[in-house]
């Protein structure tokens, strides 16, 4: 089935040949276009069907936003294939949206992604500002593969595009949501549509997620933990003096006071001899019992036998933790959008003017110990100002084009605390850390697609790109009187090297049903600075950017008569200078560090599927299929593992599971009252997910097993839809699962889990 050499070409080959059988066979089944439901999106950066976009992209509409009870952007890539979301903290703020197993695990908010996310068309570039919470959306599209050309910088994965709903004129409406869910959470959305005269309207929009328990409760103080505070609103003005004009202008801001899933503490250490692994983990398995975790291990050496945890009385599940209740989020954010159209008789312009101003603040127990042996307090400050303008042909134009450029500049203000108290074994005490990161950027891009007769399609798409970084006043010191530096007065500059992206794409159009397509793309990551904390001038010099070439084949299918739609691509990425963290010794505390670099290139083959099926008797259902090899190719760079070894990185990357899939099933049907009752209920299935591991000890402690989660819901309308009541459960299976293992530079490990199952009521009131 990939694509690669040898006896998988057989495969390859046999689905390249089912691809073009599907395509061309059951012509009879196909019906009139005006039967099938189009979907408009915007992957190539106009409006157009998706059926005629060759483009590997999933739509999620606000429609499924509700029937699963969705509230947060990153909350959708388990219900795509080959998509998965790595967060060094569940709910802390920093998403890292990994496609087709591109992505890179990092734990600084200074870093860009490798999915860039665009709301309302504006770039994202820090990965802290892609948490955004899906109220009063349109649709939100994930678009797979390269998007170097339209997208740009950062989008090795892919892009992600959220569109939220507009001002619109001549229209008066008014809704109103509201949930009551498990663990006392309250979630209210609620917008208002006003009509302010001939082609002006305004539009707001507000979201409230509040909760006084949480599912976790902390040994250490007895407390319960998972409050939720937030808010968020929208406002939109639009209007559109004439027919070739309109200007639009959105206010958006917000914050999030609301606690962070507390880790379980891991044990590793031997009680009888210090810093050695217990005989558990040697042999690649856990024991509770037995090990002890790094802080116990302080405590003995401080000769303290009665404070060592006893970490088998922590849940299995994660609901009972020694961890402390520190861990919480503190955000403040606020941005602007500017929107100019004009809609000439053979071209058409837009202005995009954005300012964005992102205060994001997090305290975190690493440790996750009943003590001070790893606490961070963080603040990060950016701020972003960015202009785009574009000129667009029309669509239906034979030969259509798209020119545009778009200028930049980023500033990124990061503090820091480290607090190790009750850590003598390192010796730190109370470290402070300060840095500023400037980011300029430019780039010119163009779009030219061209029609041969009424099937074949040439796309190609270019992007030349100029990026600058800064890093200054970098410092790092202990806590004294004078302090105590450990680096002082660091900086470095970053200049892309990379700069030119884009691809090209043939289509063949088969039928107004059928669309086949092959593609070639490029496109690339941006290098940047390690954003913890230095112990020396080096580790802040730039990592090279990573760049991705990637060469794809896809299909879509409509049987209209059937009531099926289906989609297929099949991939081959050729990866180069993949980003990730080194692990060095530290000469200063004699533990294990990680460090930003580039690691090695990469080799990534995989296939999707999804079919799709609606009746007109009201059932629906779909599946969908990942496949993924996701490779590292073996250099010369090497880092240590847990026993010290220095080893490549090699074998199947983190956080590219080999299998994930998603099967749906709906039902709506019409009750003797006229009323409509729709239940819908959906199994995600991901496999492991921690990637090759090249020790006994790696594996004990960076198990991530495969799992599977159920969610589901029963909703209640009258004929008219002006109200409905649903009620909802997620996890419905309460499968326990863990999403991340995480160490804190200092000897203490923890891993996080999934929510348990949760379930709730949701009213919504439409006038």
């Amino acid at each position: 089935m990939p694509l690669v050499s040898g006896t998988s070409v057989l495969h390859s080959r046999g689905m390249v040949l089912a691809l073009l059988l599907l395509a061309s066979g059951a012509d009879a089944l196909a019906q009139a276009v005006s039967g099938v439901e189009q979907v408009l999106v915007t992957a190539r950066r106009r409006s157009e069907p998706l059926q005629q976009v060759p483009v590997s992209v999933d739509v999620i509409s606000a429609g499924f936003l509700r029937d699963y009870h969705v509230l947060n952007l990153a909350e959708l890539p388990q219900f795509s294939t080959n998509v998965t979301l790595f967060e060094d903290l569940p709910g802390a703020g920093i998403p890292t949206w990994i496609i087709r197993g591109v992505g890179l695990q990092d734990f600084n908010s200074n870093n860009t992604p490798t999915a860039g996310v665009y709301v309302d068309g504006v770039y994202q570039p820090a990965t802290v500002m892609g948490s955004s919470a899906l109220f009063d959306v349109t649709q939100v599209q994930i678009l797979k593969g390269p998007q170097g050309g339209l997208y740009g910088r950062n989008t090795t994965g892919g892009a992600v595009l959220l569109d939220s709903q507009r001002a619109q004129p001549g229209q008066r409406a008014t809704t109103f949501d509201v949930s009551l869910g498990r663990w006392q959470q309250l979630q209210a959305n609620g917008s208002i549509n006003v009509d302010l005269g001939p082609g002006l309207a305004w539009r707001g929009a507000m979201h409230l997620e509040a909760a006084g328990d949480g599912w976790q409760r902390s040994l250490a103080s007895g407390e319960r933990h998972g409050e939720r505070d937030r808010l968020d609103f929208r406002s939109w003005l639009v209007w559109q003096p004439a027919a070739a004009w309109s200007l639009a202008w959105k206010v958006q801001g917000g914050r999030d006071d609301s606690d962070i899933p507390l880790g379980r503490s891991i044990g590793l250490y031997d009680s009888s001899a210090i810093g050695r692994f217990c005989a558990a983990v040697l042999a690649g398995q856990r024991d509770d019992r037995s090990c002890l975790n790094f802080g116990s291990v302080n405590r003995l050496v401080q000769r303290q036998p009665g404070l060592v945890d006893d970490l088998a009385r922590q849940a299995s599940d994660g609901s009972a933790v020694l961890s402390s209740t520190l861990n919480s989020q503190h955000t403040d954010y606020a941005s602007s959008l500017l929107e100019l159209r004009r809609m000439g008789s053979a071209v058409d312009f837009v202005s995009l003017t954005a300012v964005d101003v992102y205060d994001y603040g997090v305290a975190l127990d690493l440790d996750a110990a009943a003590g001070e042996f790893g606490h961070r307090l963080s603040s990060s400050d950016i701020q972003v100002f960015s202009q785009e303008f574009q000129l667009l042909s029309k669509a239906d134009a034979r030969l259509g084009w798209m020119l545009g450029t778009v200028f930049s500049e980023e500033r990124f203000d990061e503090r820091r605390d480290f607090n190790l108290r009750d850590n003598t074994l390192v010796g730190l005490g109370q470290g402070k850390l300060a840095y500023r990161q400037n980011t300029r950027a430019e780039a010119f891009y163009g779009n030219i697609n061209r029609r041969f007769g009424d099937r074949w399609k040439l796309d190609a798409n270019w992007r030349y790109t100029q990026e600058q970084k800064q890093y200054r006043d970098g410092s790092f010191f202990r806590v004294a009187t004078p302090p105590a530096y450990i680096v002082r007065d660091l900086r470095a500059d970053y200049e892309l090297g990379e700069r030119l992206t884009g691809g090209i794409t043939a289509s063949f159009q088969a039928d107004p049903h059928t669309l086949l397509y092959a593609a070639v793309s490029r496109a690339f990551k941006s290098g940047g600075f390690f954003g913890g904390f230095p112990f020396r001038p080096s580790e802040i010099q730039p990592y090279d950017e990573e760049v991705l070439v990637a060469k794809e084949l896809g299909l879509r299918r409509q049987w209209p008569a059937l009531g099926l739609n289906l989609e297929a691509a099949l991939f081959t990425y050729d990866y180069q200078d993949v980003q990730g963290f080194v692990r060095e010794v530290n000469p200063l505390t004699g533990t294990g560090v990680d460090q930003l670099d580039n690691l090695a290139d990469a080799r990534h083959d995989g296939a999707e599927l999804a079919l799709r099926w609606q009746s007109d008797t009201g059932w629906s259902a779909g599946v969908e299929l990942g496949w993924l090899d996701a490779r590292f190719v073996p250099g010369t760079r090497r880092s240590r593992n847990l026993l010290g070894v220095a080893v490549a990185p090699a074998g199947q990357r983190p956080y590219a599971p080999r299998w994930d899939g998603n099967i749906d099933l709906a039902r709506t049907f019409v009750l003797t009252s006229g009323h409509q009752l729709r239940w819908v209920a959906n199994y995600q299935y991901t496999a492991a997910l921690a990637g090759r591991q090249s020790s006994l000890p790696d594996a004990a402690v960076n198990r991530l097993p495969g799992f599977g989660t159920l969610a589901a819901s029963v909703t209640l309308s009258p004929p008219q839809a002006s109200w409905s009541l649903q009620l909802w459960s997620r996890n419905l299976t309460n499968t326990v699962y863990r999403t991340r293992i995480k160490g804190d530079g200092l000897n203490s490990y923890s891993e996080f889990f999934g929510e348990p199952r949760s379930f709730g009521v949701f009213a919504s009131q439409r006038f």
